[in-house]
């Protein structure tokens, strides 16, 4: 017996795949505007070169396309 395919299976399934998958690398980092050490990731989301961005946006653009 098959699966049927449906597309609320296809949504639950990309809000199930795990969200740090984009993830290479990380690193501290210190921010001479902060005046702090940040955590950064370096993230690839496709055949782009890799790059960094901080943990905290990383996951305000999750957040946000959960919301969508």
């Amino acid at each position: 017996m098959g699966m049927k395919v449906t597309m609320d299976t296809i949504i639950m399934e990309s809000k199930m795949s795990n969200p740090f998958s984009v993830v290479k690398n990380t690193r501290m980092s210190w921010s001479k505007y902060l005046q702090e050490n940040i955590k950064e990731v370096q993230v690839q989301f496709a055949d782009e070169e890799p790059s960094w961005i901080p943990y905290t946006t990383l996951l305000a653009i999750q957040k946000y396309q959960n919301n969508m």
